[in-house]
């Protein structure tokens, strides 16, 4: 019904893409707390990548 309602109302377009951004940041976030619990720097990037 919601899926509906947005594409009737003109609104689902700028629903999607309101989902994707939040998607987007909460991703981003992840990334920078798991490498700060992983102690990665962008020292340790550049001197060895596989780590």
């Amino acid at each position: 019904m919601l899926y509906f309602n947005l594409l009737t109302s003109g609104k689902l377009y700028e629903h999607l893409a309101e989902i994707d951004t939040s998607a987007r940041d909460m991703a981003e976030y992840l990334i920078k707390e798991m490498a700060k619990k992983q102690g990665v720097t962008e020292e340790l990037k550049a001197t060895d990548m596989m780590r």
